[in-house]
């Protein structure tokens, strides 16, 4: 099966992405607030990965918060470089669904084809993660 160089990019909620499942490959990205259990997701035959983080939705350091970390960033990059030429989708998931993978999204698809206006019409990615994931991104030539 010939998969996409650029594999589709689907941004959802946990309650979302706990229900979700394909008949075409795909990988997730589960990004969670660090005090919440993990997700639980379905596993079909068809999902190939699962790349799980705990960071909170922060723009900045705040005392008692997680912020989004560069080694976060190079582990997003890491698996969809290791996953992107076998699998048709990609779902990125936060709690809401809104901020934190919709900027991971966005930053995946300026990777990919730059086009990021629907991302940014349609959500409200965080501008941190958003940043710090195009800054990784632009350095990885791996990829």
């Amino acid at each position: 099966m010939q998969h996409p160089q650029h594999p589709d990019l689907l941004v959802l909620s946990r309650f979302e992405a706990m229900d979700f499942t394909a008949e075409a490959p795909y990988a997730v990205i589960s990004i969670t607030d660090p005090e919440t259990p993990p997700a639980v997701l379905k596993s079909p035959p068809s999902c190939r990965g699962v790349l799980r983080l705990q960071f909170h939705d922060i723009t900045r350091p705040q005392d008692g918060y997680a912020l989004m970390t560069e080694e976060h960033a190079r582990q997003i990059t890491a698996f969809v470089s290791a996953w992107r030429e076998t699998v048709d989708l990609f779902v990125v998931h936060c709690e809401g669904g809104v901020s934190r993978s919709a900027a991971v999204a966005a930053a995946l698809a300026w990777w990919w084809n730059g086009e990021i206006d629907h991302f940014f019409a349609e959500y409200l990615p965080n501008d941190y993660i958003y940043a710090l994931m195009v800054q990784t991104l632009r350095g990885d030539a791996s990829a």
